[in-house]
């Protein structure tokens, strides 16, 4: 997708991976329906407002981070770019009808530009692959290497097997966060599904 001189991380071993708690035990009540509101407004605004959403586009973009190694890149099925300016972008539609409203309620969209502005000032995107031939803990331990390659101290790792193997790592140091999920059925021989989403500050946010 885009040619980078840049060598493959070392698998990480078990042990430079801390196994983090389920995000519902750690954030308060407050926090859970601050992002069950924000989700469902997120959801909202990208349905409603033309050119608000993600894109589908063919590379990765200029800006995305260099040292960001992704397993197999030549695999890659799908990038979605999700810039800065189309979230604010789909903000502002969101905005729009509390401002002709009174005081109180422009409060509820001063809440929200604050509370999210560490996602509006960021560029998303979204990486997927499908069918990889590896087995989970081989890329896992890929992306474990990889978080560390990127400066990322202490990945941390949640796995649940129920009706297939789920592992999902997360990692974040400053101007970087970095997520991978990975789904496995045990019945196919490849790994059925590998997400990852990258958020690095927008070029545009910069200027």
């Amino acid at each position: 997708m885009r040619d980078k001189p840049i060598t493959a991380p070392n698998p990480a071993t078990t042990e430079e991976v801390i196994e983090g708690r389920p995000w519902w035990k750690v954030c308060c009540v407050g926090c859970v329906v601050f992002v069950i509101v924000a989700v469902l407004a997120v959801v909202l605004i990208v349905r409603l407002s033309p050119g608000a959403g993600p894109r589908l586009v063919s590379t990765l973009p200029d800006a995305f981070p260099n040292d960001v190694v992704l397993y197999r890149p030549e695999a890659i099925r799908e990038i979605y770019h999700y810039p800065a300016e189309s979230k604010h972008r789909a903000l502002r539609f969101f905005y729009a009808p509390f401002q002709a409203m009174g005081k109180d309620a422009k409060k509820l969209p001063e809440l929200m530009q604050t509370g999210l502005k560490g996602v509006t000032d960021t560029d998303t995107v979204t990486i997927n692959w499908a069918s990889l031939d590896a087995t989970p803990d081989e890329i896992a331990r890929f992306y474990a290497g990889s978080m560390i390659q990127a400066g990322i101290e202490e990945p941390q790792m949640r796995r649940t097997d129920q009706d297939g193997t789920v592992i999902e790592m997360t990692g974040s140091r400053t101007g970087l966060s970095y997520r991978v999920v990975l789904f496995d059925d045990a019945e196919t021989p490849a790994v059925d599904t590998v997400t990852v989403i990258v958020e690095y500050p927008s070029p545009t946010s910069q200027k």
